[in-house]
């Protein structure tokens, strides 16, 4: 459920806010990560520090989810059904792409 937004607010078909019910990770939480090398400015870290930071904002737990696709309703001018600016069967195989991985991982 932490992924499921629990308010949308729809501003334009390209533009849509998603606000989502999750727990931001604290210290007290056992999995909680603090952000590595955050006492050292970022002009003034090495290579390996700057690595860890980059590595550290990929993998981090307390960060929203990307979208797999976007999918709008686009009603053009002198139709009368909409379609759909991503490809049905491209939704699916990404899908089953992501389902598939799961399993490989189980």
């Amino acid at each position: 459920m932490a992924f499921c937004p629990i308010d949308t607010q729809i501003v334009s078909t390209k533009q849509v806010t998603n606000t989502f019910n999750k727990k931001m990770l604290t210290p007290e939480d056992s999995d909680y990560e603090e952000a590595p090398f955050a006492d050292v400015p970022p002009e003034e870290q090495d290579e390996y520090q700057q690595t860890c930071v980059w590595l550290h904002s990929i993998f981090d737990k307390n960060k929203d989810p990307e979208p797999l696709f976007e999918l709008d309703l686009i009603l053009k001018t002198g139709q009368l059904i909409p379609t759909y600016s991503t490809n049905p069967e491209e939704v699916v195989t990404k899908i089953l792409n992501v389902f598939d991985d799961g399993v490989k991982q189980l």
